[in-house]
């Protein structure tokens, strides 16, 4: 889940106006080749005929490497048409679906920037020009995924089934894992995935994981690897990038930590509106859909104990062909029977505030909970102080 903090740091690290220094990935020929388009003239004479030169030779070795800039502009094109697949999933609502094409859209973006490199060297005005807009793809790429999830929580307040999917998906973790150099096996946990960087892994339980990326080097004519560790937790996005070492003359590398980023799933909360239908007790009732909804912060009595059934018609009243508000604390939607736990209100307010406050029921109180419980309290002593309901 992109949050708006996260969407404006992963923006300051790529600034628009800055992309083409950010192209400069290479070192001598190619950092300097691919972006000599793109500088201001030298005010002195001297640079200025050297600039020139450059610009000059540019176009003399473009001229001669046509098909190298054809295909740097058809990776360009690819990855044109993989976003507009976006734009058209983005458009036609179909938020859940789109969010697994972003992760191959981006899976793409990655891949192509690498034939994109290559072709710069040789085409450098043009392949230049390719490798900014691959920049601008991610942004744009980062730009559907923080609109793509906002359209999706606001889509699952009113689709249950969506809702539901969204956060039994909480009960596992995500790993996006990127490596450099690219297209390396991934092995996890000793077994041979079959996949190459960079890959995204859903549903991992928690727990930790073992991973070794394979690489060979044709120029050095032998297999690079590198092992790490992650940690995985529930609930939890996170992104590894990891530089597999370089063996030169047998000697390897000194191997660095991956970069780690993690980010929330969901929200802390998620929102959603039902129907209720009718009450089981004065503290759980069934929706329309057959949804059962445990109301948070209060134990109502149980049905045969004094005050059971008066509790019941409450809530019943309350929410029998009624909108209900929901708030959902994303890391514990359900109970231990399946029944979705949540903060209700209805046309008179918070529920659980009016059982209270009615003497109908009790503060139920659970330390993984994330709200503050002092206006429950509050109307608990109400009730206490006029000495009605259960504690007449």
């Amino acid at each position: 889940m992109v949050s708006e903090e996260e969407f404006k740091r992963r923006m300051e690290e790529t600034p628009p106006v800055e992309y083409f220094e950010l192209m400069k990935h290479g070192e001598g020929l190619f950092e300097s080749w691919t972006s000599l388009a793109f500088q201001e003239p030298p005010d002195d004479i001297l640079g200025r005929i050297l600039w020139s030169a450059g610009i000059l030779g540019q176009l003399v070795v473009s001229l001669f490497t046509f098909p190298a800039a054809l295909g740097a502009f058809l990776l360009e094109e690819a990855v044109q048409s993989y976003g507009m697949g976006a734009y058209m999933l983005s458009t036609s609502k179909s938020y859940d679906m789109l969010s697994d094409y972003l992760d191959g859209y981006k899976s793409f973006i990655d891949s192509a920037e690498i034939g994109a490199k290559a072709l710069a060297t040789l085409s450098p005005i043009t392949g230049g020009s390719v490798l900014i807009y691959m920049n601008a793809a991610k942004a744009q790429a980062l730009g559907f995924e923080y609109a793509n999830d906002k359209n999706m929580l606001q889509q699952a307040e009113r689709d249950e089934t969506l809702r539901k999917k969204l956060l039994d998906a909480q009960k596992y973790g995500t790993l996006r894992l990127q490596s450099s150099p690219s297209q390396a096996q991934i092995f996890m946990n000793g077994e041979d995935t079959e996949l190459l960087t960079p890959e995204t892994f859903k549903e991992l339980d928690g727990g930790s994981y073992a991973f070794l990326l394979k690489k060979y080097s044709a120029a050095r004519d032998v297999e690079e690897t590198f092992e790490f560790t992650v940690n995985i937790e529930t609930g939890r996005k996170k992104e590894i990038y990891a530089r597999i070492p370089k063996i030169v003359d047998g000697v390897s590398g000194t191997a660095e930590d991956p970069t780690e980023t993690e980010t929330p799933q969901l929200p802390t909360w998620i929102k959603a509106e039902v129907t209720g239908d009718y009450a089981i007790d004065g503290d759980t009732f069934i929706t329309t859909t057959g949804e059962r909804i445990r109301v948070l912060a209060i134990d109502a009595p149980e049905i045969g104990r004094p005050w059971a059934d008066v509790s019941k018609e409450a809530l019943s009243l309350l929410i029998e062909d009624k909108k209900i508000s929901l708030r959902i604390q994303s890391h514990k939607p359900l109970d231990q029977y399946g029944r979705t736990l949540a903060i209700c209100s209805s046309y008179k307010g918070d529920i659980a505030v009016f059982q209270l406050s009615s003497g109908l029921a009790r503060v139920a109180e659970f330390e993984d909970d994330i709200f503050d419980y002092s206006k429950y309290y509050a109307a608990e002593q109400v009730a206490k102080d006029r000495a009605i309901g259960i504690w007449s």
